[in-house]
């Protein structure tokens, strides 16, 4: 009964990558990663921060214990961010491609489901597998809490921002795939414009802060307008990207400005400013949404033809 109302596209889809051997290879490698991770932070805050005890033993000083949980928890939560970004493009790309290749295509467009099945089908199958990446590595994140320094907001948080990168990037590689007729042309269109945004924006960005505006004087008492720009415009081109959003949250945080509104003066200049996991949320909830309406829209328009 209950499998008679979920997608049949996401049961197929399921079924045919748990069956085989590769997504448990994929899983057993993800957390040997996480948990390497986690034990070498782990490893280098014991090693700064030992001390000895009245029996010649050794052990970290109690008060590095959430320096320890903080930093194992940003640094899964970064780890998180960079698998999910670059392999949910991936699994998506060969989603409507890959029916081209084999020839199925055609059989997949008579069939009752409508254009907006099709999709939520293809793209709900590898959000399911990416879900399940995210759960399995709760227990290696719930080591922060045995430290401390994470809050619960934190970890809502940070789910939230994991679920909307996993729909977002997958969304693109589902509509890239709908644009191209082989896998690999999918793939590497996703990556061409996933991977400079993701991984080359924040060298732009510290580029752009380090060399190009002391050069120009833009940080030698700016103009309001200027300021205005450096503030907003650079703040939320940083705040959609995974990885500035995570760090400009956390570096907020830190700084007793919460998460979600605060205030900052410049120069008697009071601003308002919205916490960088909100813009990201709301940004790649929009692109989803419209990246999923195109798609249908594609798929929708070839089988009318």
């Amino acid at each position: 009964m209950i499998t008679s109302k979920i997608n049949p596209i996401i049961i197929r889809e399921m079924r045919g990558r748990m069956r085989g051997r590769r997504a448990f290879v994929v899983m057993t490698i993800y957390l040997m990663l996480m948990s390497c991770m986690a034990g070498s932070v782990y490893t280098f805050i014991y090693s700064e921060n030992v001390s000895s005890n009245a029996y010649g033993l050794t052990a970290p000083n109690i008060q590095y214990g959430p320096i320890i949980g903080k930093s194992i928890f940003t640094g899964t939560v970064l780890l998180l961010l960079t698998i999910i970004s670059f392999i949910a493009p991936a699994f998506t790309a060969g989603a409507i491609a890959g029916e081209r290749e084999r020839q199925t295509y055609e059989m997949l467009l008579i069939t009752p489901l409508r254009a907006a099945q099709i999709v939520w089908g293809k793209l709900g199958a590898v959000f399911t597998f990416l879900l399940l990446l995210i759960l399995a590595s709760l227990p290696i994140q719930s080591l922060a809490f045995l430290f401390g320094g994470v809050v619960l907001a934190e970890v809502l948080i940070a789910a939230l921002g994991l679920l909307v990168t996993a729909l977002a990037f997958g969304a693109l590689g589902l509509f890239i795939s709908s644009l191209t007729r082989t896998t690999m042309a999918a793939i590497i269109m996703s990556y061409g414009i996933g991977i400079p945004f993701i991984y080359g924006l924040p060298f732009i960005l510290l580029y752009l802060g380090s060399a190009v505006a002391p050069n120009f004087g833009l940080l030698n008492a700016p103009s309001l307008p200027i300021m205005l720009f450096l503030i907003y415009g650079l703040g939320f081109i940083a705040s959609i990207n995974p990885f500035g959003s995570a760090i400009l949250t956390g570096v907020a945080a830190a700084n007793g400005k919460g998460y979600f509104f605060f205030t900052v003066t410049v120069d008697t200049v009071t601003l308002w400013l919205v916490s960088p996991w909100l813009i990201y949320v709301a940004f790649y909830i929009l692109v989803t949404i419209a990246l999923f309406l195109l798609t249908i829209w594609r798929v929708g328009s070839v089988s009318s033809t």
